[in-house]
């Protein structure tokens, strides 16, 4: 090679797969195309295009282009990778689950013969590798994704509080990785995925949802309950309430001769059943228990998803 290829400023980013070498050969072919689909939504979801790639086996260095807006482009990105880290892994158990590392850091990057060069891409290799990131990881086994940045990029655009990423989030720590010693910021974002189904993680509380909750919320929706009364019709039992634990029984047609005091919507769970007054008798609805994962009234967690 002959002249000094430019060097434009562009961000540098790495991830990186934990216990990738644990796993068998058919565990890692997956993996390796859930790392182009996660490098790819992230991408797609940072409005990212041209950025430039190179394999790792276990996790890719992505190069972003020049003159991306860092302050929108950095928080999608950080977050992107979390949230589908989140849906990938919803139903994974033991070694399908996957999770990551990532770092970022930002300077002058050439492109060489086997790959590409530059300070910034020392960076965010040592500290994807670093020992305090991984501990980052490890500390929080109910989150799939860890995240650094150099102190660089810290002070430049996390520190400023742009939307999306809150700079306290984030803790310093001194990464030393064979001959590299450097500041940087860590942080494990916790998934803002919409819609993904919910998983009850290592360390969640599990809780029951209120019964008159679920009832209100119900009615709330008057047209799901209007089209479930007109198009669902089989006649009650014989009148004795049982405790249900799979998917919802439909709804039972309108008895008009059914006593007032047997009406009621009936929740089930695991311990009691709770009988709510509706307006016309004869109608039972079996409600499931549903499970919570997420922030609560004393400091337990909701999971929006049913459980069965």
């Amino acid at each position: 090679m002959t002249g000094l290829p430019p060097g434009p400023h562009r961000i540098c980013a790495v991830v990186d797969v934990e216990a990738y070498s644990g796993r068998t050969p058919t565990q890692q072919l997956r993996i390796q195309s859930q790392i182009r689909d996660i490098v790819d939504h992230a991408c797609a979801r940072a409005s990212v295009t041209g950025s430039d790639r190179q394999d790792r086996g276990d996790g890719q260095l992505i190069v972003l282009p020049t003159g991306v807006d860092l302050p929108r482009v950095l928080p999608a990105f950080i977050h992107a990778v979390a949230d589908r880290l989140a849906t990938l892994n919803w139903s994974a158990r033991g070694a399908e689950r996957v999770r990551m590392r990532g770092a970022l850091a930002g300077g002058a990057v050439q492109v060489g013969d086997v790959g590409f060069v530059g300070p910034a891409v020392v960076e965010a290799a040592r500290l994807v590798d670093s020992a305090a990131l991984r501990a980052a990881l490890t500390a929080r086994p109910d989150r799939d994704f860890a995240v650094g940045v150099t102190d660089a990029l810290f002070q430049d655009v996390v520190g400023r509080d742009h939307p999306g990423l809150a700079s306290e989030q984030f803790s310093q720590v001194t990464v030393t990785v064979k001959e590299y010693a450097g500041s940087a910021w860590v942080a494990v974002p916790q998934s803002r995925a919409e819609g993904a189904p919910g998983r009850l993680r290592p360390g969640s509380s599990r809780r029951t949802v209120n019964a008159q909750d679920v009832i209100a919320a119900t009615f709330a929706g008057g047209a799901f309950l209007t089209s479930a009364l007109d198009h669902l019709g089989h006649p009650p039992d014989s009148g004795a309430h049982q405790h249900h634990y799979g998917p919802p029984d439909p709804v039972t047609s309108h008895d008009p001769m059914a006593d007032d005091a047997d009406s009621g919507l009936v929740v089930a769970d695991d311990a009691t059943e709770t009988t709510a007054p509706l307006e016309e008798p004869g109608w039972h609805l079996h409600i499931p228990p549903i499970w919570y994962d997420g922030p609560h009234d004393d400091g337990g967690t909701v999971d929006h998803h049913p459980r069965h």
